[in-house]
């Protein structure tokens, strides 16, 4: 950038300005205060014979990014309102209308900022619900295999469309993946059974049928069992086991196993 005597002047002033006000991370930058002093200059040569302020603008969002505060806009129009040579209107006027350029590059820059940090924050908490809910539903449906061929699935508090619908898909992903024989669904943590939730569970069993998988159901206490036939509610072929032991020493059968106690000494 070559400068006439009188712009090297206000380039000198407006070197000083930004160094009395630049952010911490630019005070010893000094060729890029340099560098941002001439840009400012030159908009302010380009505005005094134009009075264009597109360069304007655009040096003040270059101030916005870099972090300088709004005492550095005061601090470089200050520098421009002094007189200067005569071949460029130097005015207060023309000082003042500059510095106003710069502020509207500004703060369009600040707003942009504060929007892409607004969105960047919203998407990084979506981010995080999806982790959580993730794994919350892992933590709320886990699929355990006790033996090959073999899956437990024990249930835990309230059961609605759509943790049914979520539990449905988990479990035959799964079935598929482990190539199950038997699924033991343990339903001892449920605390009410109703028609919505009994409903669910012979759909869950019904769609594991049709994988060619044998599904059978623990921890059916005698007041479920009660509910489930006063509501009228017919499992069909589905075989219900009293608690989670009883239905793995089912499953181990039907596959010709079987549990025995090891003689010790």
């Amino acid at each position: 950038m070559f400068f006439d005597d009188s712009l090297k002047q206000v380039n000198k002033r407006v070197l000083h300005a930004l160094q009395t006000t630049a952010p911490s991370h630019l005070r010893s930058d000094d060729a890029q205060l340099r560098q941002l002093a001439g840009n400012i200059t030159e908009a302010w040569q380009t505005f005094s014979e134009q009075v264009d302020d597109v360069a304007v603008r655009a040096v003040g969002r270059e101030l916005a990014a870099q972090a300088f505060c709004s005492r550095a806009l005061v601090a470089i129009g200050r520098a421009l309102a002094v007189e200067q040579s005569s071949e460029i209107d130097t005015s207060t006027d023309a000082a003042a209308e500059y510095q106003s350029s710069l502020l509207e590059g500004y703060i369009a820059q600040t707003k942009q900022a504060a929007e892409q940090a607004t969105i960047a924050d919203i998407q990084a908490t979506r981010q995080r619900e999806d982790q959580l809910r993730a794994v919350i539903q892992e933590l709320s449906t886990p699929i355990i295999p006790i033996y090959q061929g073999v899956l437990v699935l024990p249930l835990v508090g309230t059961i609605d469309s759509l943790r049914s619908q979520e539990i449905t898909e988990r479990l035959l992903e799964e079935i598929v993946r482990q190539q199950a024989d038997i699924v033991i669904i343990d339903i001892t943590g449920v605390a009410v059974v109703d028609t919505s939730v009994a409903n669910h569970l012979i759909m869950t069993a019904q769609a594991v049928t049709l994988l060619g998988s044998r599904v059978v159901f623990t921890g059916i206490s005698r007041t479920i069992a009660q509910t489930i036939i006063q509501l009228g509610i017919n499992l069909g072929d589905v075989v219900t086991l009293r608690n989670l032991q009883v239905g793995m020493q089912f499953a181990l059968e039907q596959l010709g196993l079987e549990i025995a106690e090891i003689p010790v000494g």
